[in-house]
């Protein structure tokens, strides 16, 4: 149902001199792109000629024609329904209509052009492989007739479009002609008389702008110059009748530039010189009026007519769910029928810099990495048309940047190119069975996108994690070459395997192994044209269409095979069929219900029986179509999925209690044209449910309870939810259990509909992470480019991909829960607290309490709002306004059980206005009883966000008492990092000049002597207030308390945040008390404050091993010992001034990458280890550079202190009882027994 732009555009050119690099001058002029019906060959027609390209999996120029040039230029083509004629139509009033007869080239050759391009992006593919599959496409045009169109001498040609019986040709004077595929005149009237005889302004008009005929619904849209008349003709009997005014409607009288019908849905999708696409109904011949359901426009991107220019074509795909549209100076845009902007050749960004540019391995002299300029693909953009089942995207556009200069042509023509986009379709789109599971695969020609679970539940931090959001699976090449491209896609519920289908057979990939499945005998594969897929358990269910050749007609089945079997032999179920199962879905109970091209819903119950199962049809029901679709067996022939219904679904979807015997008799049914609507089998009604729906599924009840009225009862509510044109609505059904006792009336009213998100419209949603409590969704995305020169001819190739995005859902499941007054409320507590362990649980909160205020704010009458000054709420009805002083309250009485209460109340408090305060605190007391609170339960993170609040609520004197407060109390638990924001908070009030008193402080006679010495270096805007000189008194005393503890790594902290050298402390200090301490204690202290790990024997023994001390501690003599004594000191010292590192907090216990954490308290240890150096603190030196195992170090520092201090300290080693360090005690008394 959506299609999103992924991989670099094909830039498709044909080569008629092979040997030659530079490229024919007229090769960068084609005017139109016309395709035949089955998408199977594209038509580029030029001034003077005409190029076809195959569209499947390669692409290959098969044939070429040259028309008699003195007819004047092409103004048109079109094809026959079946592709094997061609019709053209000259300027001069001629129509040449040629037969397209199949090509063999001779022996040797391959064809007459040049291969171009491979496929799709399968990097398994050959180019052998690919010549191989190419050679029976090619075609040899023959002119058939030759005909002559138009009377007046000044008449020409216009335009021309194709009918089953002929071709419509339009001239420049409005005549319609209708002319058989033989030459033969049907039928030839004015555009006047079956519009409107009145209309004066049909003689100023000098054309048809654009034509497009459908033969499904006999309609033909059309659209004239100048005047820009868009509308409708019914043509009947396919051509062979002309039409009246009766049979014409108008959609618009004026502003149209071209139009295009789809079928599925009866839309008309008309462009307009503005710049926008209205959507309007074509079902105008039974209501009377035409009606404009939306228009799409390029607002929200800020764009208007003069950047986009008017609406050149617009095309839609097969199935009716995309329209793609072509902008004069923009390029290309693809929207969903319900107006989300799928995809956009464009960028709306600035030029990136080129630092930030992406780097790309460029292939050959010409291409040259860059960022795409402003991220614009096309200059200008003539016509669009899409490929094989909308897998890819035909453009007509000028290049960006050229230079005028390199062409030599009399006329300076802006040159046009062939440009491919490849294209992605969601994976509930393409496949018949549109599960919950299925919603997060995305279907490409030969490959699928998967998006991982652990992306949409930890994104964004997958990033720094180096994980992928997004999964690439390439189908094997050995199924991919016969049966290309993939049409079908279905995942099981468990989303542990995938099921793909092509033309033929199916393949099965396991997610877990990685590892694909397929057919054994190729003879099997080709036995089965899949339909539809849908999985049942541990078994896979196919939809099989078999070609009878004999009798030209098919014969219908349902295959059932195991997962881990496919083979005929394996085979479980085989089921007949009347007609094509074109949608399917399975129950966990062994129901499956089944939607057949001849509209009939069918219910079938599996059993199982050993390996097989056997089944039994429980009833039928038949689907009456709306006119003027009257002919459902010609609409559906092109076995697209969804005709008429798009999605159908057993209701209820899970087996309910007092159920257990009894078989569902409902069926959830989307049509096309978007109307959700509930199947009563056994009444034959229908109840409406909501209208303009793109998408819908089941809510999962196990992982957010979302309904509560009924929660007293076995059955639980059924959750729906519904994409829909102006948001996503959740309804829910009152009492899913039959009831056959219901009457209609009862019926109807079962359903209650809620609008939860007002979404965004450049993301298309995807459905939800239950455990998670996200909203996910799609957005195109468009990277760094890169530059290309082919001949001639310079542009830029930018890339396309899609990106994840998400929104938050959980707060409004609590608001619905809180606001349900007739749910208990520990029933509430239990609910909420079950999503405790989420991650984003303490922002749900927060969201909930932020809106709750909003909404109970806006009921006080006293309060009036102003534009600026309303509240800022997503659209959120999930529960009526006036129950939101009910769920405020019941919120207050529950967040205070959790441990987030302070975390959510100044979280919400930071996020809103000033104003609400009043309202929020008046519940949960005063900020300052809040801030003490904080204090005490350690909460200081909390504590320090209530600062702003409380310098808000009061004054800043009373602000800066509390900073007091909770600096003591962060320097007592040793959050040092939360110290540091309160000091810098002091400093700005001591700034701005503000006298205060200053609590009662006991400073010391050290602390004094210590700051009249200078040992703090902290830059202050004021030092001379009284505070600054307190709070440098309550820093050095902390310090001091921190050296006495031995809590090393606590005071390295204080002496990088405030700039405390560590080193003139020790200096200034007169007595240290750790120096009584034993050895083994001061190395203990290091280990336990860094948590730095002991080390074992092996590691101790490498490094002792490098250092060769035995030979070192011998040889050197006292001179030579004191200079490499004061060179260590030397290097040491260096390790004072590496203060790049951030001082982490002490909270992050969560080590996810070792290497980086060792790393951190590594230069912490040295820079402790450089500090004492400096101030000769030999016990913390030696205590340090053991526990780096810096040897050499070592030798050379303890070798020049006093002979007692070896003692001391191989008796620490030994009582430290670490393996490791008893090892190296003995290293060391071996080698002062050896010197002694």
């Amino acid at each position: 149902m959506a299609s999103f732009g992924y991989g670099w555009p094909k830039l498709l050119s044909p080569q008629l001199d092979k040997e030659s690099s530079s490229l024919d001058i007229d090769t960068f002029f084609p005017q139109r792109l016309v395709i035949d019906e089955h998408r199977s060959k594209l038509a580029v027609l030029y001034d003077d000629k005409v190029v076809f390209w195959s569209t499947g999996r390669v692409r290959v120029v098969i044939g070429k024609l040259w028309p008699n040039c003195s007819k004047g230029k092409i103004q048109g083509g079109c094809f026959r329904y079946d592709g094997k004629r061609f019709a053209v139509i000259f300027e001069k009033k001629c129509l040449l209509i040629y037969k397209l007869e199949p090509f063999h080239p001779p022996p040797g050759r391959s064809s007459w052009f040049d291969f171009v391009s491979s496929s799709q992006g399968n990097i398994q593919e050959k180019d052998s492989h690919s010549w191989t599959s190419c050679k029976e496409e090619y075609i040899l045009p023959t002119i058939l007739t030759e005909k002559e169109v138009g009377t007046g001498e000044e008449e020409y040609l216009v335009t021309c479009t194709s009918c089953p019986l002929g071709v419509i040709v339009v001239t420049s004077t409005l005549e319609m002609y209708c002319v058989s595929w033989e030459g033969e005149m049907f039928w030839h009237t004015p555009i006047a008389q079956i519009v409107s005889s009145d209309w004066s302004f049909m003689d100023r008009t000098n054309g048809v702008v654009s034509i497009d005929y459908h033969k499904a619904t006999d309609l033909c849209g059309l659209v004239l110059d100048v005047s820009g008349i868009a509308f409708i003709v019914k043509i009947r009997e396919g051509g062979r009748i002309p039409p009246e005014m009766d049979d014409t409607i108008i959609l618009r009288e004026h502003g149209a530039s071209c139009i295009a019908l789809e079928t599925q849905q009866c839309h008309a999708a008309v462009g307009l010189t503005n710049g926008s696409v209205e959507i309007y109904n074509t079902n105008v011949f039974v209501t009377g009026q035409p009606v404009c359901l939306r228009t799409l426009s390029l607002d929200s991107l800020y764009l208007s007519v003069s950047d986009t220019g008017r609406v050149v074509s617009v095309e839609w795909t097969s199935d009716g769910n995309c329209v793609a549209v072509g902008y004069e100076k923009t390029g290309v845009v693809v929207w969903s029928s319900l107006g989300y902007c799928l995809f956009r050749s464009f960028s709306s960004l600035e030029q990136p810099s080129t630092g930030e540019s992406h780097s790309l391995l460029s292939r050959g002299e010409n291409h040259v990495v860059e960022s795409s300029r402003h991220g614009f693909l096309f200059g200008h953009v003539k016509d669009i048309c899409w490929g094989l089942f909308g897998y890819s995207l035909f453009v007509l556009g000028s290049v960006e940047e050229y230079d005028n200069n390199r062409w030599e042509t009399a006329d300076s023509k802006t040159p046009f190119c062939l440009v491919e986009l490849g294209f992605l379709k969601t994976g509930f789109s393409k496949g018949s069975c549109q599960n919950e599971a299925t919603r997060r695969f995305l279907l490409g020609p030969d490959f699928f996108v998967m998006v991982q679970d652990n992306a949409l539940t930890n994104y964004p931090h997958m990033y720094s994690l180096k994980q992928k959001l997004l999964q690439h699976v390439e189908v094997p090449y050995e199924y991919v070459s016969n049966n290309w491209p993939l049409r079908l896609l279905s995942c099981n519920d468990d989303k542990n395997f995938v099921a793909v289908s092509g033309k033929h057979g199916v393949a099965l990939y396991n997610i877990r192994s990685k590892r694909w499945r397929l057919f054994g005998d190729v003879v099997e594969e080709k036995m089965i044209q899949s339909s539809s897929l849908c999985w049942y358990r541990n078994s896979i269910i196919i939809g099989n269409e078999i070609a009878i050749q004999k009798r030209k007609t098919c014969r219908y089945e349902l295959l059932i095979f195991p997962r881990d079997g496919l083979n005929f032999s394996f085979v479980q179920a085989q089921i007949p069929l009347q007609g094509a199962p074109l949608l399917l879905d399975a129950r966990k109970d062994g129901y499956v219900l089944v939607f057949a091209d001849d509209l009939q819903l069918r219910l079938f119950q599996l059993k199982s029986q050993g390996s097989k199962y056997t089944y039994s049809t429980l009833w039928s029901f038949h689907i009456t179509v709306e006119a003027p679709l009257a002919s459902p067996r010609r609409i559906t022939k092109g076995r697209s999925t969804g005709t008429f219904v798009s999605s159908v679904r057993i209701y209820p979807p899970c087996l309910l209690s007092g159920e257990r015997d009894n078989a569902p008799q409902q069926v959830l049914l989307l049509k096309s044209t978007g109307s959700l609507i509930l199947l009563d089998i056994p009444k034959g009604i229908s109840i409406p449910i909501l209208r303009m729906v793109h998408a819908f599924w089941f809510h999962n009840p196990d992982c957010f309870p979302i309904e509560t009225r009924n929660s007293s009862s076995s059955n639980p509510y059924v959750a729906i939810w519904a994409v829909a044109e102006d948001g996503i609505y959740c309804s829910f059904d009152s009492n899913p259990a039959t009831d056959t006792s219901q009457s209609p009336s009862t019926m109807i009213s079962r359903f209650v509909s809620y609008k939860w998100f007002q979404v965004d419209m450049n993301v298309y949603p995807l459905g939800f992470v239950e455990y998670g409590g996200f909203l996910t969704g799609i957005s195109s995305l468009q990277t760094a480019g890169m530059s290309l020169a082919l001949g001639n001819m310079h542009c830029r190739l930018p890339c396309f991909g899609i990106q994840i995005e998400r929104q938050e859902l959980m707060s409004k499941f609590f608001l619905r829960w809180l606001a349900d007054d007739t749910l208990e409320e520990m029933q509430c507590f239990k609910w909420i607290a079950s999503c405790s362990k989420a991650q984003h649980f303490e922002n749900a909160l927060e969201r909930c309490l932020y809106e709750l205020l909003g909404r109970v704010q806006q009921q006080q009458p006293s309060v009036s709002f102003t534009t600026n000054d309303s509240v800022e709420l997503v659209d959120s009805s999930c529960f009526p306004i006036n129950q939101a002083t009910f769920a405020l309250e019941r919120f207050m009485r529950l967040v205070k059980y959790f441990g987030e209460y302070e975390d959510v109340i100044v979280g919400c408090a930071r996020k809103m206005d000033y104003k609400y305060w009043n309202l929020l605190f008046s519940y949960v007391g005063e900020p300052c009883l809040l801030f003490e609170n904080c204090c005490l339960t350690h909460r200081l993170t909390v504590a320090a966000g209530l600062l702003k609040i409380i310098q808000e609520w009061w004054d800043l004197q009373v602000a800066v008492m509390h900073a007091w407060r909770l600096l003591q109390c962060c320097l007592n638990q040793g959050r040092i990092d939360i110290a540091e924001q309160v000091v810098a908070f002091l400093d700005r009030a001591g700034g701005e000049g503000f006298v205060f008193s200053v609590p009662e402080w006991e400073t010391r006679e050290e602390e004094k002597r210590l700051w009249e010495k200078g040992i703090v270096r902290r830059t202050t805007t004021a030092s001379t207030n009284q505070h600054l000189n307190m709070v440098d008194a309550i820093l050095l005393q902390h310090l001091g308390a921190c050296l006495e503890k031995m809590q090393w790594k606590q005071a390295v902290n204080m002496s990088m945040c405030f700039g405390i050298s560590l080193a003139d402390y020790w200096q200034a200090q007169t007595t240290i008390s750790y120096l009584q301490q034993p050895f083994f204690k001061v190395l203990l202290c290091l280990h336990d404050s860094f948590q730095w790990p002991f080390p074992s024997v092996d590691i101790v023994e490498k490094r002792w091993s490098r250092s060769n001390l035995h030979d070192a501690w011998n040889t050197s003599g006292a001179s030579e010992d004191n200079e490499q004594l004061q060179q260590v000191i030397d290097r040491l010292s260096t390790w004072q001034n590496k203060n790049t590192w951030d001082i982490e907090n002490e909270s992050w216990s969560n080590k996810q990458n070792n290497i980086k954490y060792y790393r951190l308290v590594r230069q912490q240890l040295q820079y402790l280890v450089g500090n004492a150096a400096v101030a000769r603190q030999w016990e913390v030196v030696v205590g340090g550079l053991t526990a780096l195992l810096q040897c050499e170090e070592l030798r050379v520092v303890l070798k020049n202190l006093h002979t007692d201090w070896l003692a001391w300290y191989r008796d620490g080693l030994e009582k430290s009882q670490v393996a490791g360090y008893v090892w190296l005690s003995a290293q060391w008394e071996d080698i002062t027994t050896l010197g002694g």
